[in-house]
Formats: C-alpha cells, structure tokens, sequence
C-alpha cells in the first residue's frame, strides 16, 4: 500500500495534469519465479531512430563504452532525412537497419522480437547511458529479476524541451518503487531498463499506444514478473526542443493516460499473478 506521502505527492500531480491519483490494488498473489540465469548473458540493445543525427552519435559512443561487453548493438533507421547516415557510418561494432518510415515502437518490435539474446535494452537515439548500465542491470537480471529499471538524470540541451517531467519537482523521489498502486498513477519507472526477453515475448511487445512505455512497464508487472530497481543514475534523458516529447500536449493527454490504466485494471482483473520487487 502507497503512503500518506506518495497519496499528497500523487493528488499533487493530478492537479498538475500529469498523472491521476492512485487507486487500491487487488490482493498480490506470488509472482512468477524464474531461475537465476547462469554463464554468459547477452543483452540486444535496439536504438530506434528518427532525425536526431545531432544525438545519436553519443547515444551509440555510449553502448560502445559500455564495461560490460556481452552485446549486440542494433541501430534502426525509420526514414530518417537528417544526416543520420553519415554519423551512423562512423562506428564499428554494430548492426545498422534501414526501414521506411515507422513508428518507435515497431522498431524495438522487430529487434526483440527475433533477436537470440535473453535480455533486452531499449534506448532512446537522443539519450544515453552510463558506462556501468550493463554491468549492473545485468547483475540484477542474473540474480532473478526480470525487469530492472535504473534511476535517471534529465540533461538540458539548448533551449525549449518540455515533457511531463518538468512538472514533477522531485525525479528521484517519483522513481522509487511503490508498488502497482504508484505505477498506476504514472510512469515512476523511467526509460532506462533492461529485460528479459521472456518478458517482451509473455506480453507481445510494445503497443501502438501515446505511452507505450508506461503501458509496456504495466503490462510486465500484471503478468507477474519481478521488478528490481537501482537507484542509481545510470541513465541520461536529454531534454531538448526537437525531442518527440517536446510536441505532446500534456494537457490533452489524459484520456490516453487513462486508457493505459484501464488496459491495465482488464488485464488485472483476470490475473493469477502480480508482480512484485
């Protein structure tokens, strides 16, 4: 059960647009056990992207810096117009991917969908990742956790640049774990994870929905798989006006925040298992 002071926090961001106020879970049952995985683990690290040739290069430099080195890299280029190709082009070590033009979410689709490797890592082109990512996310997916999210760190770049989280005055606070009742009320996950490709295939993928990273995190914990959270600031959002979030009308965004909520009170409703840390 949420706190008195997460319940304050949460009627806060409410009045704020953001989010809505949390409401009471059903009963948690056990979640699903998985094994400790053993031996080598390699992690698919898909990278979608469109137009942001001015980041990418970072994004990538990132994953290739990486202290953990068991991976392989996948940049997907959907019908980008920028000079994309010409940064891209620079690097070694990773598997580039032309499509027409698609959506952010097909993209990782079609990485994790067919890709061997027992974890995945989805990263956004204009963001990127501390050198440790890997090493301790992976850690905490060897030990038995199926989903583990890390703490992040908003980084402005230039002017404008606005999303959600400019409303909420404390990050690290909002991204603790609280339960389902708090990832009820918003995306307190962030957007850097790793998971097990177990998980993508359980749930289908991502959707085709105004949040489908929230809808994806909700999905994982209804179909009773363990969360882990690391609180540490392993992953770096940029902020910036090109950025897609940057052209959400947050005011206009509460009935697809309530759609996610309510996919998820359905899926709940019939579950035999709930997620747990």
């Amino acid at each position: 059960m949420v706190g008195t002071g997460y319940d304050n926090y949460s009627r806060d961001l409410a009045l704020r647009g953001v989010v809505a106020p949390a409401q009471e879970a059903p009963d948690p049952v056990p979640a699903i056990a998985n094994p400790v995985m053993e031996g080598p683990i390699k992690a698919a690290i898909c990278i979608p992207t469109y137009n942001q040739a001015e980041f990418i290069g970072e994004a990538i430099e990132s994953v290739l810096n990486q202290t953990y080195r068991d991976y392989d890299l996948y940049v997907v280029n959907g019908g980008c117009t920028d000079n994309t190709d010409e940064v891209v082009s620079k690097y070694k070590g990773l598997f580039y991917i032309k499509l027409p033009y698609c959506s952010q979410n097909e993209k990782l689709n079609m990485v994790f969908k067919f890709t061997k490797a027992p974890v995945c890592v989805p990263l956004a082109s204009d963001d990127y990742l501390h050198p440790d990512f890997l090493a301790k996310t992976i850690a905490g997916i060897r030990n038995g956790a199926d989903f583990v999210y890390v703490n992040m760190k908003i980084v402005q770049t230039g002017k404008g640049g606005q999303t959600g989280l400019d409303r909420i005055k404390d990050l690290k606070e909002f991204q603790k774990w609280g339960g389902y009742n708090k990832l009820l009320s918003g995306n307190n996950c962030g957007l850097f994870w790793a998971y097990r490709k177990t998980c993508f295939d359980k749930v289908g993928g991502y959707s085709e929905l105004l949040f489908a990273d929230w809808d994806f995190i909700l999905k994982i914990v209804d179909a009773g798989f363990k969360v882990m959270h690391i609180p540490e600031e392993l992953g770096y959002y940029r902020r910036h006006a090109k950025a897609a979030s940057s052209f959400c009308d947050w005011n206009k965004a509460i009935p697809y925040c309530e759609e996610v909520r309510e996919r998820s009170r359905q899926r709940r409703a019939n579950a035999k298992h709930i997620g747990s840390v």
